[in-house]
């Protein structure tokens, strides 16, 4: 049934965002069981690709792809959090840009990651950062129509008032 196909779909996300992990060169994790150095941890969940990208902006664009898109984004919602605060718990840095500026809240706030806002927001992600455009998180919400992160932003804090390069 639903609960069976949840944990299915809940199992293979897991088993997906392990296998890029490693992909990435991410040692285990300490709390998935692992025992790394510290150091080497904390150098792995803040390494950057090219572009800047960290594994935590990794987690907080998660994106599904199902056949109900709904059902879909919850999920990746969801996992998103979930990785996103196990990354954060391992020193992840909530503060990382990519090249262009854009923190981990910016991404979460694209998918409308609600519950992957509140988890950066309670690790102390700032809110009102802005990337080279001077957008924030909120600007990438509204750009997307993702009112319910839009909300989560401003219930956590965020500035209405901040211009971005249009003004």
């Amino acid at each position: 049934g639903d609960a069976a196909d949840s944990k299915a779909e809940t199992e293979k996300a897991a088993a997906s965002a392990t296998a890029a992990a490693t992909s990435a060169g991410l040692p285990n994790m300490p709390s998935l069981g692992g025992a790394q150095p510290l150091d080497a941890v904390v150098e792995a969940v803040n390494k950057p690709d090219d572009d800047g990208f960290t594994p935590l902006m990794a987690a907080a664009a998660l994106q599904f792809v199902g056949s109900s898109k709904e059902k879909s984004a919850t999920k990746a919602d969801e996992v998103a959090a979930t990785i996103c605060d196990l990354l954060v718990k391992n020193s992840a840095s909530v503060t990382s840009m990519d090249k262009h500026g854009n923190t981990a809240m910016h991404w979460a706030a694209l998918r409308c990651h609600s519950r992957a806002i509140r988890v950066l927001g309670k690790h102390g992600a700032p809110l009102d950062a802005t990337n080279y455009v001077k957008e924030t998180a909120l600007h990438w919400a509204a750009q997307a129509c993702a009112i319910i992160a839009a909300q989560e932003l401003i219930t956590q804090g965020a500035s209405t008032r901040v211009r971005d390069h249009w003004n």
